[in-house]
């Protein structure tokens, strides 16, 4: 900081102020974990910028995971997307609260939302920029599910993605298969889940030709969930590539049916072995 112009030395120092108190203040309205310390803690991962304002950052967000209870690992934005996936994956990580403030942090990380999206069980994956302007639009687009710009933010948006550990909770698979994109949702599927789904799609908009939504992964459904992905498929007032077509059987199967869905609503038989991850 000490080769900034001093005018740009000044702003930056006031921005490192405003942002330590506005973090001592979220961290101080937090209220504690209550979790059991000898039950295994649920797992989050924080990927953490290079300037020292994103290092603050960083280390606030994860205390105010360990207060709520969370075992967070912090890594540096630049880490291997293949490291970020691994760790994912053996530390069976709930959560990745990546940063979105930086285009250049953006970049290093898209391959790492691309995959841990891919893993059997991906995480919930929360865009945070703390003390910066929402950039709601470039964490839709790198693929998060939700975007904060405040602890209290982070809080409420793990309470409603991550709600109980005993619950099934929802996450996507994203996969690119030829000119196609596959969605694969976990957990239960309720008109929220559809919605967020349907979000997912729309961020990517123009870049595939044909939209699959494989549901073998669910663990429930709901009937508004099933009709509002009925809706979904059948809404004239979309591109013919925003509706998509599913992979579905069982319950789930014989519940869009009877929402009224036509058997040209689903994949093939042939179709299906196309979509398989890693074909």
């Amino acid at each position: 900081m000490d080769a900034l112009p001093p005018r740009e030395r000044a702003l930056q120092l006031r921005a490192l102020t405003g942002c330590v108190a506005a973090i001592m203040g979220e961290l101080s309205a937090t209220a504690p974990g209550t979790a059991d310390p000898l039950e295994r803690r649920r797992a989050a991962i924080v990927s953490v910028g290079a300037e020292p304002l994103d290092a603050l950052d960083g280390r606030a967000i994860a205390d105010a995971l360990e207060r709520a209870g969370w075992a967070a690992t912090e890594l540096a934005a630049d880490a291997p997307p293949e490291d970020v996936a691994a760790l994912a994956h053996r530390e069976r990580s709930e959560l990745a609260v990546l940063p979105t403030a930086r285009p250049a942090d953006v970049l290093r990380l898209a391959p790492a939302y691309t995959l841990l999206r891919r893993l059997p069980d991906p995480p919930v994956i929360v865009a945070c920029t703390l003390g910066a302007a929402e950039d709601l639009r470039r964490a839709r687009g790198v693929g998060a599910d939700d975007h904060a710009t405040c602890l209290g933010e982070l809080l409420a948006a793990i309470a409603q993605h991550l709600p109980d550990a005993a619950r099934r909770r929802w996450g996507v698979g994203i996969q690119r298969v030829g000119e196609r994109l596959v969605l694969r949702p976990t957990g239960d599927l309720d008109a929220q889940s559809v919605g967020r789904l349907d979000q997912v799609a729309s961020s990517r908009a123009g870049t595939f030709d044909r939209l699959v939504v494989g549901l073998g992964d669910v663990a429930g459904f709901s009937p508004e969930g099933a009709s509002a992905l009925a809706a979904w498929c059948t809404d004239g007032g979309r591109p013919r590539e925003l509706r998509p077509r599913l992979e579905a059987d069982g319950a789930l199967l014989d519940a869009l049916l009877a929402e009224g869905l036509e058997r040209t609503s689903f994949v093939g038989a042939g179709d299906r072995a196309a979509l398989r991850w890693g074909a």
